[in-house]
């Protein structure tokens, strides 16, 4: 799956060289390969309505979190 999510662009690995996939990841990390993932369909014509989630409603959701995280500390 690493292989995979790396040849489209999903991650890019701990550096030039390593990928970790048994490490923790954090919610940032979690979000941008959201991101792309929603992004890559996008690009292959998937047609938005189809998926899980609008990329407009996925970046809403991560602004509102960020906001009530930010309020939170």
């Amino acid at each position: 799956y690493v292989a995979a999510a790396y040849k489209l662009g999903i991650t890019t690995g701990t550096s030039e060289t390593t990928f970790a996939p048994s490490a923790t990841i954090t919610r940032e990390q979690l979000s941008t390969m959201l991101y792309r993932v929603i992004l890559k369909a996008r690009e292959d014509g998937i047609n938005e309505n189809e998926m899980p989630i609008t990329l407009d409603e996925f970046i809403g959701f991560i602004n509102k979190y960020n906001k009530e995280s930010k309020e939170e500390n």
